[in-house]
């Protein structure tokens, strides 16, 4: 799995590097554009499964073929209608034709997302390596034919179809590796006793999964419809140096999450010390990164993604600095399963695409992109900062952060070393 989202980073910053490169600015961005609508749909999609169905077939695994049927049959069906309504809204509110057939061709790719059950089902049986496996042989064969068809400057809708095949691909290996396991087929098992329990623990996951989508998103159609797709492409070309770093932290924070439940089961007082040497490491470490990228940032957008881009410069040198906040609720994010907080990661993120909305419509027509590199900023901040001073179950982890901060770490070690 590790290996899989180390290819995946790569894959993600590099080829789409190539891609800005290759097919400009503008073509970019409407590319981007596409992209970015039809990351709604996944949402629904997915329904939350990932989390809820892994540990629903953990616990029946004698009924393991009518959770994954029911699921799969659930997922298919939220793909359908949510991308059916994406497409009335472009067809209504979306005056470009291409656009319109391009949200049509990738949102209908997205209906193959509902095969990711057979993922987490692998997940469920700590046999992840199979889908692991498979998802890396597709993403290496997608990668090699966007180059190709960025090579060949191929026509925009080449690439929209590209990038719809990719559901399709995943789909298919993950099948592949379905058989060669030999795991019970789930097809013709949909379980109407199942499917109340799946939704209402699947819902939280769902209102939290739209408010992550939706703040990742935003600011990209803020951007093609106040601005332009030229725009729009600079900006995501500048993200894509912010979405790859972060996307590196994101991957280190997750295994610190088994050390934090250990810790807090076993050793409370080294639990909050070894919290905040974990806070300040992200933290120092993206502060430090930040500052290289900001003070590169004309020179690296025009090496990256060539002279087209480099009036980009100052926004990535603004947007970069979300990443020291990102990176502090990646960790508080740990933090917050293992408290049993759950519902407080939710919230930061709706508080957060509350204030990004606004805040983009307001800086994007002032400052242009570069306004919306600094409506992220301010979200994260408050999101990830300010709120624990607002909430009396937060306060404790406001002084952790500001002791990770101001690096006050205590080293006392526990009576169990």
């Amino acid at each position: 799995m590790l290996a899989e989202q180390v290819l995946t980073i790569i894959s993600g910053i590099f080829v789409g590097v190539y891609l800005a490169r290759c097919i400009g600015p503008e073509k970019f961005g409407i590319l981007s554009y596409v992209l970015a609508l039809v990351s709604l749909l996944t949402v629904f999609s997915r329904l939350g499964m990932e989390s809820i169905l892994v540990r629903e077939l953990a616990r029946n695994k004698e009924n393991a073929s009518s959770y994954m049927g029911t699921a799969f049959y659930l997922m298919a069906m939220g793909a359908l209608a949510s991308a059916l309504i994406m497409n009335l809204l472009v067809f209504f509110f979306e005056n470009d034709r291409n656009i319109q057939i391009y949200v049509m061709i990738v949102s209908l790719g997205v209906v193959f997302q509902s095969f990711l059950v057979i993922d987490y089902n692998f997940q469920s049986q700590i046999k992840a390596g199979f889908s692991s496996f498979s998802r890396s042989i597709s993403l290496i064969v997608s990668s090699i034919a966007k180059i190709i068809l960025a090579m060949s400057d191929a026509s925009l809708i080449y690439l929209v179809i590209a990038h719809a095949l990719d559901y399709v691909t995943i789909a298919l290996f993950l099948w592949v590796a379905h058989c060669v396991a030999k795991q019970p087929s789930f097809f013709n098992c949909f379980e109407k006793t199942v499917v109340r329990p799946l939704l209402s623990s699947s819902f939280p996951m769902i209102i939290s999964g739209v408010a992550t989508i939706a703040l990742s998103k935003t600011d990209q159609i803020m951007i093609k419809n106040m601005l332009d797709a030229e725009k729009l492409g600079v900006y995501v070309a500048a993200s894509k140096i912010y979405d790859g770093w972060n996307t590196l932290v994101f991957v280190l924070s997750m295994s610190i999450l088994p050390i934090l439940v250990h810790l807090k089961n076993h050793s409370g007082t080294f639990y909050e010390c070894r919290l905040k040497q974990f806070f300040a490491a992200f933290l120092w470490i993206s502060i430090l990164f930040s500052l290289l990228v900001s003070l590169t940032a004309d020179n690296l957008m025009s090496i990256l993604f060539g002279a087209r881009y480099s009036n980009g410069g100052a926004t990535l040198a603004i947007l970069i600095w979300a990443s020291p906040l990102a990176a502090v609720g990646f960790v508080a994010t740990r933090y917050l399963i293992v408290e049993g907080l759950q519902r407080k990661i939710a919230m930061r993120n709706w508080i957060a695409v509350g204030l990004n909305v606004p805040l983009n419509y307001i800086f994007i027509g002032i400052y242009g992109i570069e306004g919306a590199a600094g409506a992220t900023l301010i979200s994260l901040f408050v999101a990830h900062y300010v709120i624990d001073y607002l909430d009396k179950d937060l306060k404790h982890l406001a002084k952790i952060k500001n002791a990770a901060f101001f690096l006050r770490l205590r080293t006392e070690r526990s009576l169990d070393e």
